[in-house]
């Protein structure tokens, strides 16, 4: 024990002195104290509480008081403990020193009394906290040590001390001692905050002071090298100048250009003497003149505005210097004559860095000038010459990247010129094109030899197809180095139009011509042919009428009938070659004529012949009737169907399709296609597909790949071609060998509507008894045909070309009905018209339309409550009794 007290006092005396600290640290600034502060307190104070811990142990055995032992005890190896664990953070440590005082000072109070070293146990927590942690910690033990302090007079007061505190047996004397307790340690502690503050910003300035000298010093001793080294470089740029000048002396003196220097005032300093051959002044008579005098009057003008922005600048920027622009001036020589001179020119400084002058270059550029001017002058003559043909002038580099077109090529292409220059050939046309071009210019590339390219398609800016005629021939630079291409292209898309509309004409009239020929042969002899073929036909069943059903003559003679009734079919064929005894007058629909084909014994005597065939058929529901003949539409459903499944024999899949069409525009196919609205039928196959050569040829009479006599006569092809003519109708085909054949025929549809029994319906059956109707559709044809349709069958029609202008309507006016578009832009399409409609808090009927097929939006309509879709374009019958059907069906419901 004696030895451990030993050695904590040699601690303390270490610290005191300050010989704890670390030498080779300089600054001790104020944590540093503090810390030294709070080891000499903790070991002062485990040292002398040596003294005074055993008779307090010792008393308080005696006595019973344990809990203050243990305190006590407890407080002894908490100091212990901040003493012998350094690493433990400062303030955590402190903290725990102040609480332990208050904590010991606190119970000897309640177990011993208020006349006890309690008091002096929270006098000494308070002036370590403001001494070990500044001033807030310091007012806050203030803070609850008079809290502590009044708390101990209210116990007083209430005799929880008893009577051995008699001293305070008033409450004037309790206050006045309270008060000066709490008061006092107030003044120390706070003395003590304000001291320890003060020598932390003495500390601080110290410190400061000693950093700025040591930065002084750094720099002095910067500077003191830096000015060393400086001398020495301008020892070597003094030489280096010395050496530089006599070579820049040398050079101004031998070259032939002229070098010279003017001053802010654009006079002459310096002029080398090549300005004699110049200008034919001696260097030395044009020193101190200004620049002006030597100039042209037109240079001239051109100078005083130079020299009035080159002082503005001068005068902004403080004198300072920029970037100056080449110039090229006309100069005066001594003789009169004018020259041209390019000057090219820079800012001289002085030491301080602000422009002292301009020192500058001329040389002579006249024989430059007059060249230039002479190509432009060239070059303005050709140009006018290109912008003013009307062919297109084109050149390109090796890439095919077009680097100049003239104004009829932008015409051509519908570009502007600043679109088309750095555009490559294969942003204007197709891969194929593009390849042909390829191969063409590579032969001009290789051989140097001009070439012509015919049918060059390009595609313009607006996706139009032109065909040009092109030539094309080889740019070479100075050196004989391709360069480029440059040739003329001229349009020829309205002659190559004409030539091909000649021989669609010219083919189609031979084929007219052709069948005619073949009709007026077939229809001089179908009536004899009838007249022998009525007995072959007829007689038999009057003979089988007389015979017994197990005579043997029967099938002879049924052999007979079946034959001649073969043999009128073919009659049949050729009066429909002829054009006779078809009649266009009756109105038929396409799917009844499809049905009952694939409901008919030829159809599946077909599939008996061809087992591996697979047949699907898309007809739409909705489809317009035609005015036509049914035998003959039948027949020649028959003949597609017969040749589509004649023509996979391996099997595969024929396609039966028909749909309402309506064309735009006229289309250029087998036929071209007028504009108009169309029935269509559509019979495809997967089987061997028909060759390019054999096109033209398969609608023509007794034309077959079949064996004669045995699957065909070879009027079936004729006999389709025939009735498409008769109904005023089309053909499109599409064939690809070893893929298949698509037919495609146009029938132009009608309005009129039939019963089922065949009956036309009567216009009663679908009309309306004055109910409004709302149209509701954004193309303004379509609007003026749905209102005098329905206007024709008795509705109050009002039409509105958006969903918004229908919901604004409906506020406002009560309809029966709503003919709403499903496909409307901008804005609200169909569905979300309806929807908005069903917010209004209406069960409001509508019918939906559109001019494409069914889509899910519209089966989405139908699921909010939407009636039947009808697709355009309209007939009478199918939209007047769809306006019916959901009157009646929303009458029903209610």
């Amino acid at each position: 024990m004696a030895l451990t007290i030993s050695r904590w006092f040699r601690s303390f005396k270490q610290v005191v002195a300050g010989e704890d600290a670390n030498p080779l640290i300089e600054e001790r600034d104020l944590p540093f104290w503090r810390e030294q502060i709070l080891k000499a307190t903790l070991i002062s104070g485990l040292v002398l509480s040596v003294l005074s811990y055993l008779p307090a142990l010792r008393i308080a055995v005696r006595e019973g008081i344990w809990s203050l032992a243990l305190i006590n005890s407890l407080a002894y190896i908490v100091l212990f403990l901040c003493l012998r664990y350094r690493r433990i953070k400062y303030e955590y440590r402190v903290l725990t020193v102040v609480t332990v005082a208050y904590l010991v000072g606190l119970l000897i109070i309640l177990k011993v009394g208020i006349i006890s070293g309690g008091p002096a146990w929270l006098f000494s927590a308070a002036v370590l906290a403001g001494l070990l942690l500044g001033l807030r910690a310091a007012l806050i033990t203030l803070a609850i040590n008079a809290a502590a302090i009044t708390t101990l007079g209210w116990l007083l007061a209430v005799g929880f001390f008893g009577s051995q505190n008699g001293v305070f047996n008033t409450l004037e004397r309790g206050l006045a001692a309270g008060g000066s307790f709490v008061f006092l340690n107030i003044g120390v502690t706070l003395s003590v905050v304000v001291l320890v503050r003060g020598l932390e910003n003495t500390t601080c300035e110290m410190q400061l002071a000693s950093a700025s000298l040591k930065r002084e010093r750094a720099e002095l001793v910067r500077a003191k090298v830096v000015l060393r080294k400086e001398v020495e470089e301008r020892k070597g740029s003094e030489a280096a100048l010395r050496e530089s000048e006599s070579r820049y002396k040398l050079l101004a003196e031998n070259v032939t250009d002229v070098i010279w220097t003017v001053d802010v005032r654009l006079r002459f300093t310096y002029v080398s003497p090549s300005v004699e051959k110049l200008l034919g002044y001696a260097a030395d008579a044009m020193l101190g003149q200004t620049v002006f005098s030597f100039l042209s009057p037109e240079s001239q003008a051109q100078m005083l505005k130079k020299s009035a922005v080159l002082n503005a600048k001068l005068e902004k920027n403080g004198n300072r210097p920029f970037d100056l622009q080449n110039l090229e001036i006309r100069m005066v020589r001594k003789d009169g004559e004018q020259v041209w001179a390019e000057i090219q020119t820079s800012f001289f400084l002085t030491d301080q860095g602000t422009v002292d002058g301009i020192v500058g270059v001329a040389r002579d550029i006249t024989k430059r000038k007059e060249y230039e001017e002479a190509l432009e002058e060239s070059e303005n003559k050709y140009r006018s010459i290109l912008e003013s043909i009307d062919e297109c002038y084109y050149e390109v580099d090796l890439a095919g990247n077009l680097t100049f077109i003239n104004r009829a090529g932008c015409d051509i292409f519908g570009y502007s010129k600043d679109e088309l220059i750095g555009l490559n050939n294969r942003e204007y046309t197709t891969e194929k094109t593009a390849r042909n071009l390829y191969q063409a210019f590579h032969s001009v590339f290789l051989t140097g030899q001009p070439k012509r390219i015919m049918d060059y398609e390009i595609i313009k800016k607006d996706g139009e197809s032109r065909i040009l005629e092109l030539s094309t021939a080889l740019i070479q630079d100075d050196s004989g180095t391709p360069v480029g291409f440059r040739g003329i292209g001229r349009d020829i898309t309205q002659r190559k139009q004409a030539q091909l509309e000649k021989q669609r004409l010219e083919n189609q009239l031979l084929q007219a011509e052709k069948m005619k020929a073949i009709g007026t042969l077939a229809g001089g002899v179908a009536h004899d042919l009838n007249n022998i073929l009525s007995g072959i036909v007829s007689y038999p069943e009057l003979l089988l009428l007389d015979l017994a059903p197990d005579s043997p003559m029967v099938k002879p003679i049924k052999t007979i009938q079946e034959s001649g009734t073969k043999a009128a079919a073919i009659v049949q064929d050729l009066l429909t070659l002829a054009r006779r005894g078809v009649s266009v007058s009756e109105v038929v629909n396409l799917n009844d004529i499809v049905n009952e084909y694939l409901n008919s014994p030829e159809y599946r005597r077909l599939l008996h012949f061809h087992p591996l065939v697979a047949t699907e058929s898309r007809l739409e529901s909705s489809l317009f009737n035609i005015l036509g003949s049914p035998h003959h539409l039948s027949k020649t459903v028959m003949n597609l169907v017969s040749n589509a499944a004649e023509a996979m024999r391996e099997g595969g899949t024929l396609v039966i399709e028909t749909n309402n069409e309506y064309i735009d525009r006229p289309l250029h196919g087998y036929d071209k296609i007028e504009e108009g609205d169309y029935c269509v039928l559509t019979v495809a196959d997967t089987g061997i597909g028909i060759a390019a050569e054999e096109l033209e040829k398969i609608f023509e009479p007794f034309y077959t790949k079949k064996t004669m006599g045995r699957s065909g006569t070879g009027l079936g092809m004729a006999v389709v071609w025939g009735t498409v003519k008769d109904h005023n109708g089309y053909i499109g085909l599409d064939s690809v060998p070893g893929k298949g054949t698509v037919f495609k025929l146009y029938f132009p549809i009608t309005r009129q509507a039939r019963c089922s029994d065949g009956r036309l319906l009567s216009m009663d059956d679908y009309k309306g008894h004055g109910e409004r109707v709302l149209v509701v559709d954004d193309v303004l044809e379509q609007r003026e045909i749905a209102t005098s349709m329905l206007t024709a069958l008795g509705y109050q029609v009002a039409c509105v070309s958006s969903g918004e202008k229908a919901l604004q309507h409906l506020q406002s006016n009560r309809v029966d009905l709503i003919v709403l578009d499903m496909i409307m832009a901008p804005g609200m399409d169909g569905l979300e018209t309806f929807r908005q409609i069903n917010r209004l808090g209406r069960r409001q009927k509508a019918i939906i339309t559109s001019g494409f097929s069914e889509t899910q939006r519209v089966r989405e309509a139908q699921r909010l409550g939407a009636g039947q879709y009808v697709k355009k374009p309209y007939s009478l019958e199918t939209i007047g009794l769809a306006i019916r059907n959901e009157l009646g069906r929303r009458q029903e419901a209610a």
